[in-house]
């Protein structure tokens, strides 16, 4: 039986997008504190009740995550084993990283990551966790141009660096968790490209984009809408011309997602599921 926990009723819509996990770098989306162009402002969008949270829960995260092998998963909460092993993160010194990963900390309430093994270990001898690597959300493709997302790509969560040589790197893994639903693998998340309008520091506006793909890498797989799409979406226009966006910067209703996933049990049918809303 779901056990829901709400604090107000607000109705959502959440539609399924692909499986791409990257964001874009510009305006209400994409993690930059930089004002928004003329003729556009950002709202944030209503939290939702925990019926809806759950809606969330299974965009995101209860389906398989793309291995024909794994679809006897279908519909059981998978997320990273922290209370057994702590989630190693090699953050290699990014302040911004390192920001981001206090306050998903501070959010959750308890420790999650594990700081230290990683930080002398070659990117390519890691086996299982978290890389950081500043400047490769993109790559170019074979007429020199932006390869993945378009030339806004400043966020992506993936198996490995992108490159002509390893596209498929570009995608998140498909065998990230065993038939118990325990995330085990060795995820990258790029911040920057070279190929950004803003260059290549394009995610140190704020921690929101960095937030955005370590989501990706704990869980929060899919994006759903109303704080974890990646990208701003139209609202409406104001009478002077103005268009209104829903910023989709992580906001209420991705932290109810994330804390949500990581104090249920792992493998737990959506049926079975308790869900409260924090926010």
């Amino acid at each position: 039986m779901i056990k829901i926990y709400s604090k107000m009723k607000t109705f959502f819509l959440m539609i399924i997008v692909p499986t791409l996990v990257g964001c874009g770098g510009g305006g209400g989306g994409g993690g930059s504190d930089a004002p928004p162009a003329p003729g556009i402002r950002y709202i944030s969008s209503d939290t939702v009740d925990a019926n809806d949270i759950l809606e969330n829960i299974k965009i995101t995260n209860l389906p398989s995550w793309g291995s024909d092998t794994q679809q006897h998963q279908n519909f059981n909460l998978k997320r990273w084993d922290y209370e057994t092993t702590l989630i190693p993160v090699k953050h290699k010194d990014v302040p911004l990283v390192i920001k981001s990963m206090d306050e998903i900390e501070d959010r959750l309430g308890f420790t999650i990551f594990d700081r230290d093994s990683l930080s002398n270990v070659a990117d390519g001898s890691v086996t299982a966790g978290i890389i950081i690597s500043i400047g490769t959300a993109n790559y170019a493709n074979i007429n020199g141009g932006p390869a993945i997302g378009g030339e806004r790509q400043c966020g992506l969560a993936s198996a490995g660096i992108p490159s002509l040589e390893n596209p498929d790197n570009a995608y998140f893994p498909n065998f990230v968790y065993d038939e118990n639903g325990v995330v085990n693998a060795k995820l990258y998340i790029h911040l920057g490209s070279t190929f950004h309008p803003s260059g290549i520091d394009c995610y140190k506006g704020s921690t929101d984009l960095t937030i955005h793909e370590f989501g990706h890498a704990l869980g929060v797989l899919r994006h759903f809408t109303g704080g974890f799409n990646g990208n701003s979406r139209y609202a409406y226009t104001d009478p002077d011309g103005t268009n209104v966006l829903y910023a989709e910067t992580p906001n209420d209703n991705f932290w109810n997602v994330l804390r949500n996933i990581y104090n249920n049990n792992i493998n737990e049918t959506a049926e079975n599921l308790t869900i409260t809303q924090y926010y």
